[in-house]
């Protein structure tokens, strides 16, 4: 039988699809005896099959081929929902850690926001008080080998005490 060998031939190793209905029911039915004819069912010497047979079987290997097929795609569409899946998994754990990196820089420019504004502040204050009382100022140191009279020597205010 020529299907046979050719089904053997393309889909060997494969694994055998689920058995199909027979389609017996679509080949020419025999007329009906008549009731004194002979039985020619007896008479009949196996022919081979009708073109029509013949392409219902072709059709059959042709089917049995898009199984596999979409079999194999449903397989590889299997495979790739599960890498999506895990490369998905990935992206939002990295995706975590990123808005957690980001949450201690945001925090790290915070500190340092008021630690300048502190610095700012410090700054500030020291430029208030030393515009609020100015150093006194000092005389020129004499200049040496010279004496000076008591009433040349420099005096250092002292600050008035009301009793």
């Amino acid at each position: 039988m020529p299907g046979a060998a050719r089904r053997s031939r393309v889909f060997e190793g494969a694994p055998r699809p689920p058995r199909r209905p027979q389609l017996g029911w679509l080949a020419p039915k025999p007329a009906p005896n008549a009731p004194n004819a002979p039985d020619m069912s007896a008479l009949a010497v196996p022919t081979a099959p009708s073109p029509d047979q013949q392409q219902l079987n072709a059709m059959s290997l042709d089917l049995d081929a898009v199984r596999q097929s979409v079999d194999r795609i449903a397989a590889s569409q299997d495979q790739i929902t599960r890498t999506v899946d895990r490369i998905a998994a990935s992206i939002a754990a990295n995706q975590e850690q990123i808005t957690h990196s980001l949450d201690r820089i945001a925090a790290g420019q915070e500190q340092m926001t008021r630690d300048i504004t502190k610095l700012q502040e410090i700054e500030q204050y020291i430029l208030y008080k030393n515009s609020e009382s100015p150093l006194p100022q000092q005389a020129p140191a004499p200049a040496p080998g010279r004496a000076l009279r008591p009433s040349q020597a420099p005096t250092t205010p002292t600050p008035s005490r009301n009793p």
